[in-house]
C-alpha cells in the first residue's frame, strides 16, 4: 500500500528508490551476470560486486529500502558500459584472485614517490615562488591530490628524492595518497582522461 503521507512505498522501499527502479537503476541484488554480458563487462558477477565493495565502482545513489530502512547502493547500466571500457579490469583481476597485491600492481605500472620544487605558479599561485611538494609520479604526471596534479616541462621541476616503493621512515601512508594511487590503478586510459579534463579527476 502506498502511503503518500510519507516518503516510503509499502514496507518495501522509500519513494526515491522507487523512482530509481524506474529510472532503470538497480541495486547489487539485481545485477544478473546477462546485464554484464550486455554491458561487455565479460568477466563474472562476483568479480563485479567485489569491485563495487572494494570502492573501484561508485554507486549512482543511495536510498533506503526494507522495513529496517536499511541504505541500498544503486548502479546504473551506463556505469557497467563504462567500467567495461575504462578500467584495467585485468589487473583489477588479478588483485581480486590474489595473484598479485596493491603494492605489485602499481609497481607495475612504474609509480613513483617524489619529493619535488617546482613554481607555485604551476598551481595556480601567484606570485610565483618555490615550492616544495610531495607527489606521487605517473608518466609525466606529479600528482598532489586525486584531483589536481601537473605536468610541467623539464626544466619545471626539479626532483629531490624519488622511490620506487615507499620507505618506513616515509610520512605517506594517508588517505590521499592512496586516493591518488586507487585513480591510478583503476583507470587504463588515465593518459587520455588527464589531457581532456583540466584540474578535476573525480
Amino acid at each position: 500500500m502506498k502511503d503518500m503521507n510519507s516518503g516510503y512505498y509499502g514496507n518495501k522501499m522509500s519513494k526515491n528508490a522507487l523512482h530509481a527502479h524506474k529510472m532503470n537503476q538497480f541495486p547489487l541484488s539485481a545485477l544478473t551476470t546477462e546485464m554484464l554480458k550486455e554491458a561487455n563487462f565479460t568477466y563474472s558477477l562476483s568479480f563485479f560486486k567485489w569491485l563495487c565493495k572494494k570502492g573501484y565502482i561508485k554507486p549512482i545513489a543511495v536510498h533506503h529500502t526494507g522495513v529496517s530502512a536499511q541504505t541500498t547502493c544503486f548502479y546504473s547500466p551506463r556505469t557497467l558500459s563504462f567500467v567495461a571500457m575504462k578500467y584495467r579490469l585485468p589487473l583489477l583481476y588479478d588483485i581480486y584472485l590474489n595473484k598479485v597485491d596493491k603494492k605489485t600492481a602499481l609497481s607495475s605500472l612504474g609509480i613513483t614517490y617524489c619529493k619535488i620544487k617546482t613554481l607555485s605558479s604551476l598551481l595556480g599561485i601567484k606570485p610565483s615562488a618555490m615550492v616544495m611538494l610531495d607527489v606521487i609520479r605517473y608518466k609525466d604526471y606529479y600528482f598532489i591530490s586525486k584531483s589536481k596534479w601537473i605536468c610541467p616541462m623539464e626544466e619545471q621541476v626539479e626532483i629531490i628524492s624519488e622511490y620506487k616503493e615507499l620507505t618506513g621512515g616515509e610520512d605517506w601512508n594517508n588517505s590521499a595518497k592512496r586516493a591518488i594511487e586507487r585513480k591510478i590503478l583503476i583507470f587504463k586510459d588515465l593518459d587520455e582522461i588527464l589531457k581532456s579534463r583540466s584540474v578535476e579527476l573525480g
